[in-house]
């Protein structure tokens, strides 16, 4: 029926994304948008082609709830509901570093005269 919500115009899918979204930025140059989802998947689009995606980065073991770019573009930072924070190449998808809370971390050898050897 005409008329209805949005006046007349029926709502656009646009991103092909059928899991809730959990995060979400949109470049400053306007022409990439990255979301996350709960399912753990990063997908980085064009803009406002949306539908187009350009790459995806794969590898959190927690849904990502936060995203940002460093470095003008270069970087693609995601942070995660257990801490950790992962570095990404945004138009390929490589995961280039990441970082865990210290609680994850093995604890740390003893340092110093006396340590005991392993």
């Amino acid at each position: 029926a005409a008329g209805g919500r949005g006046g007349g115009r029926e709502p656009q899918f646009q991103t092909g994304v059928v899991s809730p979204i959990s995060a979400m930025i949109l470049s400053a140059a306007r022409d990439r948008l990255v979301t996350a989802d709960s399912d753990r998947r990063i997908r980085v689009s064009l803009w406002p082609d949306a539908y187009q995606i350009e790459a995806f980065c794969m590898g959190s073991k927690s849904t990502p709830t936060v995203l940002a770019f460093a470095c003008g573009r270069e970087l693609l930072l995601s942070g995660g509901e257990d801490g950790s924070v992962h570095a990404w190449h945004p138009t390929s998808g490589a995961l280039l570093a990441l970082a865990r809370p210290a609680s994850d971390l093995p604890p740390s050898a003893p340092a110093g005269p006396g340590a005991a050897a392993e």
